[in-house]
């Protein structure tokens, strides 16, 4: 073919670079395919180099129309950390992933790529919140969900529940012996001037993600709260007695249960606000800052207790028990602390404290 003909370098979308590569596949001669779509034999090589890059483009449905292969300088960090929020999303939709919550999962595939001896991992990785707002963009991620999956919140649904099943319950039951429960996860050890590395700097481990506890939070529509049950890895049996359980319809949760309408945001809110408070004590007295498990439950059970009934009654309220009687203001918890651990340098940059609030949102369970 003559060279001339070649013109302008033409840019193949990633579906039409993989509908090339399933040609070759079929059997078709390299010099025909390339005499075909008016490529060079380098063009050609470019993408059987980059067909695990194009292949997981098409298997995710992201970003087919993208023309640059130059998806990640990590393919195999990208392509674990998709499989496993497309999972996360199939099991969990109403579950929302902060960007630290992934940065963290990120790290912990670093290790196990570490641990398989991986060629390109044995050396320093650099990540951080940079690179996986890029890893959004590259798989068209946007407020925890992929562009164009059907996973979206069921407003018909939630309505219906509200105006049926959620009247049957209140009638056939009082306020106060209606509660919500449901469980979350909990970085019980993670500040914020380690939530992050800074640009530049080495992310060490995943050892943090193995610091996790899962607490069972209740509360009932008056505002009564339940002694908080928190685990490690294992979940214990429990045996219920003189209780009816209901079970929220799919897809619902953020419009439906109060848990998710504020009330374990607010809880650590409080935890995390009480962790920088100490970290901040710390430096002024110039020791060392240390703290074990106990501490961290102690903190949990004084931050469960600064959750107000009136806090809860709010989320309640929010979820459709609208005549609830609410006859104080309530009050976000205080984040002035905040900028004193950003002056001091101990936040990490880039965050802030709704990041680190979030930052175990989504964890698995």
């Amino acid at each position: 073919m003559d060279s001339s003909g070649l013109g302008k370098r033409k840019r193949f979308s990633f579906a039409e670079k993989y509908k090339i590569l399933k040609e070759l596949d079929a059997g078709a001669k390299r010099p025909f395919l390339e005499q075909k779509h008016g490529i060079s034999h380098g063009t050609l090589a470019g993408f059987l180099k980059d067909r695990a890059i194009i292949e997981t483009s098409i298997a995710s449905a992201s970003n087919l129309d993208s023309k640059s292969t130059k998806l990640s300088r990590y393919p195999e960090i990208d392509t674990a950390l998709l499989e496993w929020f497309r999972y996360l999303k199939s099991t969990a939709p109403d579950e929302s992933v902060a960007g630290p919550f992934l940065l963290e999962k990120s790290i912990c595939i670093v290790e196990k790529l570490k641990v398989r001896n991986v060629p390109g991992y044995l050396e320093p990785v650099f990540l951080d919140l940079n690179w996986i707002d890029r890893w959004k963009k590259r798989h068209n991620i946007t407020s925890g969900q992929i562009s164009g999956e059907s996973q979206s919140p069921d407003h018909a649904g939630a309505d219906n529940w509200i105006s049926t099943q959620l009247k049957l319950i209140r009638e056939e039951f009082e306020d106060k012996d209606i509660f919500n429960a449901d469980e979350t996860g909990l970085f019980w050890k993670m500040t914020p001037d380690r939530t992050l590395s800074f640009r530049g700097d080495l992310c060490k481990g995943g050892k943090r993600s193995k610091e996790r506890l899962t607490v069972l939070v209740a509360a009932s529509a008056l505002g009564e709260r339940f002694p908080l049950l928190v685990i490690g890895k294992s979940h214990p049996n429990l045996n219920l007695s003189h209780i009816k359980l209901f079970f929220l319809p799919p897809n619902t949760t953020s419009m439906t249960q109060p848990m998710d309408a504020g009330i374990i945001k607010t809880l650590k809110h409080h935890y995390r606000q009480f962790l920088v408070r100490k970290r901040l004590l710390a430096v002024d007295s110039e020791t060392g800052f240390k703290f074990d498990l106990l501490q961290a439950l102690d903190w949990l059970k004084m931050s469960w207790d600064n959750v107000t009934p009136t806090t809860i009654k709010h989320c309640y309220q929010h979820i459709g028990f609208k005549d609830l009687p609410v006859t104080e203001e309530t009050s976000a918890p205080d984040t002035s602390i905040w900028s004193s651990a950003e002056e001091a340098g101990l936040v990490s940059e880039g965050l802030s404290f709704e990041d680190f609030v979030g930052l175990d949102d989504g964890a698995a369970i």
